[in-house]
This record gives structure tokens, C-alpha cells and sequence, in this order.
């Protein structure tokens, strides 16, 4: 899997032609390994999207992109709102380095985009357990 990130990577910066345009549309489907996933919701900082048969999820923020369970998603959010307790949302520093659910892998976000990562999360959470159970009554 890393790999495949990798080369395309290489390829968006060896090149900005149609295939490194392909090589991004592509990219969404080939790191889940699956041919199936929704948005479940995007907004100005990035989107998140679940695969439509297994606990997969994709968080995109930035030029960032994570794939965990959904689990990892719930752990993530749940580290954001640790931190806007924690810290004054009046006062914003230059700053936020939050810690993901990946290891050793941190994210930096300015006080507008920490907000808006935490909308991202909760929205995307909310529209997850929606569409699990509409599909339950199916």
C-alpha cells in the first residue's frame, strides 16, 4: 500500500500531465483496495470517505490522507474535542499539532481549520451511523 503512494507521488511530481490527473482520481479507490466508497461529507479542509463493505474510512485533510477503522476515526475526533476543552478557542494560538491514530504521524492545523476538521469528523461520524442504520432497514 505504501508503495503505490508513493509512485504516485512521483508521478504528480515528475509530471503535471493527464496521467498524474488520472493518478489522483484514482488514488481514492486504490489505496482502500475496494471499488466502492462514499463521501460522507467534505467541507473547505478536506473530505471523509467509507468504503460500502467493510470499517474502512478515509480521512482527507490537507494534503493528508489517512485510512483507518472506523474506530480510529471515533479515537481521532475524540482527541480533537480533548483538545477544544482543553484549550481556549478565544484565544487561538499560531497553531495546533494534534496527534492521529497513526503512529508517529501528526497533523498542524491554525485555529479555523482545527474547527473545521472537527465539523469534518463529526459530521461524517453522524452521516456514517445515518447510512448504517437506513441500511439496517433495508
Amino acid at each position: 500500500m505504501t508503495k503505490d503512494l508513493v509512485t504516485i507521488i512521483v508521478v504528480l511530481r515528475r509530471g503535471r500531465n493527464h496521467d498524474s490527473l488520472d493518478a489522483v482520481k484514482s488514488l481514492n479507490l486504490g489505496l482502500m483496495n475496494h471499488e466502492n466508497s462514499n463521501i460522507l461529507h467534505h467541507n473547505t479542509v478536506g473530505k471523509v470517505l467509507a468504503c460500502t463493505c467493510c470499517e474502512d474510512m478515509q480521512v482527507h485533510f490537507g494534503n493528508v490522507m489517512l485510512q483507518m477503522p472506523v474506530a480510529g476515526v471515533r479515537n481521532l475526533n475524540a482527541v480533537l474535542q480533548k483538545m477544544s476543552n482543553k484549550y481556549s478557542m478565544h484565544d487561538p494560538p499560531g497553531k495546533y499539532v494534534i496527534r492521529t491514530p497513526q503512529q508517529n504521524m501528526f497533523i498542524t492545523a491554525t485555529h479555523l481549520e482545527f474547527r473545521d476538521l472537527m465539523d469534518l469528523l463529526d459530521t461524517s461520524l453522524y452521516m456514517y451511523e445515518v447510512k448504517k442504520v437506513l441500511q439496517e432497514g433495508e
